[in-house]
């Protein structure tokens, strides 16, 4: 049998949550971005083309987190990575399509965490616990991530790329609004929830980002934001959890 949700007057299974959330992600605008015109010349076709193609965006990534954005061309990530300059233009149309391409795949790793956060949230029995291991989620996806710490930094010059990142925060927010309302049914309207998440998700994005634009990352910036995040959150669950 399934975990189920029985707070409040609702219960609900694991994969009823898990369907919702799933849902959520599916319909964003993020998942519509990611169909979308990105600037591809040709999508690889076979394995060889495949590895090639996936070596160029992670040169990419190495190349944004040693070099500024402003000095960074496709030949340098063409002569980092060892390819003829022909094999990258035979893929992407610039170096704009390449960093989108990166950041489209950085977004989605960090939000299948986010969904698996998401479901998990549904059953939290200590808030605390969940808000903590959602933040450490997130900072490990930043620090393990090579190019996290240059798209950070520079992505935001490039239209594309804000807009995915936009739309992977947005994303984030909804999956996070829809699962708390299977944790607390009827408490707010999953629009209200879908609004604090998004300034949260938002302003913790870009305080982890300075957190983790080093290494080691500042981890007392990390445990202030925890604090903040449950604080932030914590009077609207009073009572859910059988705390005062």
């Amino acid at each position: 049998m399934g975990t189920s949700v029985t707070t409040g007057y609702r219960s609900s299974t694991e994969a009823e949550v898990r369907e919702a959330v799933g849902a959520a992600l599916a319909n964003s605008r993020f998942e519509k971005l990611s169909g979308g015109e990105r600037g591809l010349r040709t999508a690889p076709a076979g394995r060889k083309s495949e590895a090639t193609f996936d070596h160029i965006i992670e040169t990419a990534a190495q190349v944004l987190d040693d070099v500024p954005l402003r000095d960074i061309t496709t030949h340098v990530i063409a002569d980092r990575a060892g390819v003829n300059i022909a094999t990258l233009y035979r893929y992407f149309s610039d170096l704009e399509s390449i960093l989108v391409e990166f950041d489209l795949r950085y977004q989605r790793f960090s939000l299948l965490g986010i969904q698996e956060m998401a479901v998990k949230g549904a059953f939290a029995d200590d808030r605390r616990a969940w808000t903590d291991e959602i933040l450490d989620l997130a900072t490990v996806v930043r620090t393990d991530t090579t190019g996290a710490i240059g798209i950070a930094r520079d992505g935001y010059a490039i239209p594309q790329v804000r807009e995915i990142t936009n739309a992977a925060e947005d994303a984030a927010a909804r999956m996070l609004a829809v699962a708390t309302g299977f944790y607390a049914p009827g408490l707010k309207a999953e629009d209200e929830w879908y609004e604090m998440f998004l300034a949260m998700v938002r302003a913790t994005a870009r305080i982890l980002d300075d957190a983790c634009s080093s290494r080691p990352a500042d981890l007392r910036q990390v445990e202030a934001l925890k604090e903040m995040a449950f604080n932030f959150f914590e009077p609207s669950f009073r009572g859910i959890d059988g705390s005062s």
